[in-house]
């Protein structure tokens, strides 16, 4: 899954709902909305363009009225998100200087890693297994399981430069996402960069 960044009022919007509680959430809108002199249209466009990033679900009713609101997995984690993707970007920077090395094996970098190569997967693989071992507690065993179950994914993502549904993986995965959010990014970052390198090897 591809990170999308959020700037100006939607990211303001986000932080104000992406940890709190449904009704919570809307009272915050409504606040924000009052505080900064919004017309309900931009603040429906906002909104829309959130929903259309995946960040939220939610239905118009008449007179901008919302139903069925709710942040999305993809949301809730935004903010850990756009902490490792800084990260990634700072990376990228400090390590333009093995470009020539890398592009002389014939592989792609993106965000500072051979994202192309299985070496880059193992190396994630590695750094999110070795934040298994420091924050999973109790649920470390089924993390792993998870873990080695991406890495297959990626692989096959790599080696087919195709994406199947697999419905069943997300649906474990989403399960852990409350508990340990840092962990379900890992893998949406894992995902991301395999599909970019797969994208830029077509």
């Amino acid at each position: 899954m591809i990170f999308d960044k959020l700037y100006g009022r939607q990211r303001d919007i986000m932080q104000l709902i992406y940890n709190v509680s449904t009704e919570e959430a809307i009272i915050n809108i409504n606040k924000y909305m009052d505080n900064n002199n919004l017309k309900d249209r931009d603040l429906a466009r906002d909104l829309d363009g959130l929903k259309e990033m995946g960040y939220l679900e939610f239905s118009w009713g008449m007179r901008y009225s919302l139903f069925n609101f709710q942040v999305t997995p993809k949301g809730r984690s935004y903010f850990e998100m756009e902490k490792d993707f800084e990260k990634l970007q700072k990376n990228r920077v400090s390590n333009q200087y093995n470009v020539g090395t890398i592009n002389a094996t014939g592989s792609n970098v993106t965000f500072g890693d051979v994202i192309s190569s299985t070496q880059s997967i193992d190396n994630s693989v590695q750094s999110i297994e070795k934040r298994i071992d420091e924050m999973g507690a109790e649920d470390k065993e089924a993390l792993k399981e998870l873990l080695e179950e991406a890495k297959e994914i990626a692989e096959n993502i790599k080696e087919t430069k195709s994406i199947h549904t697999n419905n069943g993986f997300i649906k474990r995965l989403g399960k852990h996402f409350e508990k340990h959010n840092w962990f379900y990014s890992s893998i949406l970052e894992l995902f991301g960069n395999t599909v970019i390198g797969t994208l830029q090897n077509k």
